[in-house]
């Protein structure tokens, strides 16, 4: 039963001294100024000027906002209007480049046509010009297009459709010989 004993007699103390510091500081905080009364109308003053100037601030925000919602209105208006201009130049762009391929497909057909029309002059050229014993030799013949494929579209440069011919030396000479 002591420890029992001890162990109500400690937690009594301990309530009896919380219970006394908790009174103490108490009248510390409260009871120190009871002969000065406080100042009601300084207290009113100095809120009435916080909420001044609160309204002060709140008054500038909503300035400022309005301010900010109209340049996101103009700024939307000119992202729109952006936008429709990019939208159309790259529509015009696609369909220069589809025009520009479809005229490229073409100018290599009239290549292509060309081409052959000069192998065929060239043959009837030959067949002329060689006598009827003599062997036809094939030439062999190197076209090269005249877009470079290296380049990039736009930086293209247009090389002329020059054939060259590899004729072997013994032909060279035998052509010149009857040209002169």
């Amino acid at each position: 039963m002591t420890n029992e004993r001890k162990k109500i007699i400690s937690y009594l103390v301990v309530v009896i001294i919380l219970f006394g510091g908790g009174v103490g500081f108490g009248y510390y905080i409260w009871g120190m100024d009871k002969q000065k009364k406080p100042d009601y109308k300084k207290y009113l003053s100095k809120t009435i000027d916080y909420i001044s100037n609160i309204e002060k601030d709140n008054q500038g925000f909503i300035k400022q906002i309005k301010r900010l919602e109209t340049d996101i209105a103009a700024l939307k208006k000119d992202v729109k209007a952006a936008q429709i201009q990019f939208d159309a130049q790259s529509k015009s762009l696609q369909d220069k480049s589809a025009s520009f391929k479809k005229e490229k497909e073409q100018l290599q057909a009239k290549i292509n046509q060309l081409i052959n029309e000069i192998d065929m002059v060239k043959q009837k050229i030959i067949g002329v010009e060689s006598p009827a014993g003599e062997e036809k030799r094939p030439v062999e013949q190197v076209v090269e297009s005249p877009v470079s494929q290296e380049k990039d579209p736009a930086r293209q440069e247009v090389q002329s459709p020059v054939v060259e011919e590899k004729i072997p030396l013994e032909e060279k000479g035998q052509l010149e010989e009857k040209v002169h």
